[in-house]
């Protein structure tokens, strides 16, 4: 399986997927890997500006996802429990 290094989230990425549906993205790292989470709003921020939850995974376990509380406050969570929460306005294109 190929991993790519990326420069926004800091870490090897497998692949990223996104459900527009449901303004839902996910990131699949390499096992041990996190990424960074300004780095991960802002790639899905470009793909769709009302996303609102991504999940990252490390090799197959879920390790941290990402809610959109306002439009630029988002908070991480690990095993359902807040342990960040930061503002993270879109880049200006």
């Amino acid at each position: 399986m190929d991993f790519i290094p990326d420069p926004r989230l800091m870490c090897e990425v497998r692949s990223l997927a996104y459900k527009f549906g449901v303004h839902a993205g996910e990131v699949y790292l390499r096992e041990g890997h996190h990424s960074d989470m300004t780095g991960c709003v802002h790639i899905f921020y470009g793909i769709d500006p009302y996303v609102s939850v991504i999940s990252v995974y490390s090799g197959a376990k879920l390790v941290v996802t990402y809610y959109r509380m306002s439009k630029t406050t988002w908070r991480a969570t690990v095993d359902d429990r807040a342990y960040q929460e930061c503002c993270i306005p879109p880049e200006k294109q």
